[in-house]
């Protein structure tokens, strides 16, 4: 049993990217910043860390941005499932049947 809690604690944190990637890609909306949405045809101007120069996106640059981060979250997720599917599956063929 203790053996279990790591990786459904990874399971857990791979279903939580997965469900973030969704979220993502199935919004209809697209934010500049945290709370705040755009409209076609406005541009998005990101403030970085002091001494970069502001990231200036249009809306469809934005939304696929979006779309992209959302994907990756989903890839990652699922790599993350896969780990722990894998490394249970070893452990369980290693140790013996009780």
């Amino acid at each position: 049993m203790k053996r279990l809690i790591g990786p459904a604690v990874f399971a857990l944190i791979g279903l939580v990217c997965i469900g973030f990637g969704v979220h993502m890609l199935n919004r209809d909306w697209v934010e500049c910043e945290v709370g705040t949405q755009i409209q076609p045809g406005e541009t998005c101007t990101n403030a970085q860390r002091p001494g970069r120069a502001p990231a200036i996106l249009t809306y469809e640059e934005q939304r696929a941005s979006q779309k992209r981060i959302g994907a990756v979250a989903i890839g990652f997720g699922a790599l993350i499932l896969v780990s722990v599917g894998w490394s249970v599956w070893k452990e369980r063929r290693r140790s013996p049947s009780a």
